[in-house]
């Protein structure tokens, strides 16, 4: 009973906002090649080498990648049409295999990035979520993640 208490105290004060991790995130994920998209991207290749195939573990309290932990702070998570989607990111969410009418959009530790991996935002922080698929943004580039 103790440390079920202990647990959720630390759970309760890692996670700040009001969203959580939605379940269908958390577990342990492997990054695939990035999307072409045909629009300028904020990694290089050298980068984008780094991040391909790195493993992601997301919990509700932590995200696990390039062999740290990287506390949960905050949680944002909102819904997207298709059209929301193609109008704030000026991409379809079909290029980067994302299907379904509606598209989950997921933001963590949006102002509380630690550049765990390099020069680039904490890989697993910006993922998207539709019917079958998660994508995980990083520098403007957008990869698939594939369950382990």
């Amino acid at each position: 009973m103790r440390i079920l208490v202990v647990f959720l105290v630390t759970m309760l004060s890692t996670v700040q906002s009001g969203d959580h991790i939605p379940r269908v995130l958390t577990g342990n994920w492997s990054v695939g090649m990035p999307y072409d998209l045909g629009q300028p991207v904020g990694l290089d290749a050298n980068q984008e080498k780094k991040i391909k195939g790195l493993n992601v573990h997301i919990s509700g309290g932590y995200i696990e990648v390039c062999g740290k932990s990287i506390p949960v702070k905050s949680v944002s998570v909102e819904t997207l049409s298709a059209k929301q989607f193609l109008e704030r990111f000026n991409f379809s969410p079909v290029q980067v295999g994302l299907r379904g009418l509606r598209v989950t959009e997921v933001i963590i530790n949006k102002y509380h990035s630690t550049n765990t991996c390099g020069d680039f935002e904490d890989p697993g922080s910006h993922l998207f979520v539709s019917a079958g698929a998660v994508v995980m943004e990083t520098g403007n580039d957008y990869f698939p993640l594939k369950r382990r």
